[in-house]
């Protein structure tokens, strides 16, 4: 972030380092405590499994917030305290959707970094095989699918998929989304 020009200060790192490994987990929380018209928007019969991805998307904020609510003694044993909880539930959620200009402070300043780092965020590394084998008994088909998704894009790479070009006398960083087949791994 500093080669970037972007300075923060050591609780930022914290708030932000704890943003970035918070803001995704409802997208593997299990859609069982869902009614299935909420997920298909009431159409009969099995869906595509796209609809049930967007549905997780458009509400895993709601799921994260549950998951911190149903795991609070445990994250503030690690010592992380009740405001800075909520303080990294606000930063998660600016990640997508929320109107940035609402927002103030360490909130704003955080959240717009938590956006930007979210878009960039692609690759095997983002969705571990390690994690997906002591979890996957517990995840539903679409979230293993989602994390499926992330196994098979390729990491960012300059001179690959990312690249410097100029356009109208601005030098800018262009990135081209790659799908690798997977490996066995």
């Amino acid at each position: 972030i500093l080669q970037g020009g972007v300075n923060l200060t050591q609780r930022e790192t914290f708030l932000l380092s704890l943003a970035i490994c918070s803001h995704d987990l409802g997208m593997v929380v299990s859609l069982k405590d869902h009614e299935f018209e909420d997920i298909s928007d009431g159409l009969p019969g099995f869906m595509d499994p796209v609809r049930f991805e967007n549905f997780v998307r458009e509400i895993h904020h709601d799921l994260i917030v549950a998951y911190v609510n149903e795991h609070f003694g445990f994250l503030t044993d690690l010592g992380i305290t009740a405001p800075d909880i909520a303080l990294i539930i606000e930063i998660g959620k600016a990640h997508r959707k929320v109107d940035l200009r609402t927002l103030v402070g360490t909130e704003k300043r955080l959240g717009s970094l938590m956006r930007v780092i979210d878009e960039l965020d692609i690759g095997p590394e983002r969705a571990p095989i390690q994690i997906f084998q002591n979890l996957v008994d517990e995840m539903d088909a679409i979230s293993c699918f989602h994390w499926f998704k992330h196994s098979i894009t390729s990491d960012w790479a300059f001179n690959h998929n990312v690249s410097k070009i100029e356009n109208n006398g601005r030098k800018i960083i262009q990135f081209q989304i790659e799908v690798r087949p997977p490996g066995s791994e």
